[in-house]
């Protein structure tokens, strides 16, 4: 069985896969082939975030206005925010523009609870730190 089949909800109706923090570690552990985008604002984005992932606000706009440009063709996708309504929302948004059409194996993945959700997680967890206005570096908060 791939990771794929163990979190996939084989339904037509489906629209996404719900996924708890600690499936989302382990599909991140064994899976190179996933996209995650986080569609909270930038402050609670560089208060935390998952490693890796690329923000898209949603309330913004700028989720709604980019995802086709940014969101891969391929692989599964993972979206992320504060309590996993926004992220809700960006996946109803992908389905009601019928992103998945022509992605059979693509999974599209909501972080239930969100980051909030995530706060026993041994894994680290990027943050953004201000050198200077404007300027932002990505470091490692073990």
């Amino acid at each position: 069985m791939t990771i794929n089949q163990q979190f996939r909800v084989y339904s037509i109706y489906a629209k996404y896969v719900n996924i708890d923090p600690a499936s989302l570690k382990t599909l991140m552990d064994a899976s190179t082939n996933l996209f995650i985008s986080d569609v909270r604002e930038r402050d609670e984005y560089c208060s935390g975030h998952i490693p890796g992932a690329i923000r898209l606000s949603w309330n913004s706009g700028q989720f709604a206005a980019q995802y086709d440009s940014i969101l891969p063709d391929s692989g599964n996708i993972v979206l992320a925010c504060r309590t996993g309504n926004r992220s809700l929302e960006a996946l109803n948004h992908l389905w009601n523009m019928q992103f998945w059409a022509g992605h059979d194996e693509m999974v599209l993945y909501n972080l239930t609870g969100g980051m909030q959700g995530t706060g026993g997680w041994s894994y680290a967890v990027d943050i953004c730190r201000s050198v200077s206005p404007g300027i932002n570096l990505l470091l490692m908060d073990p």
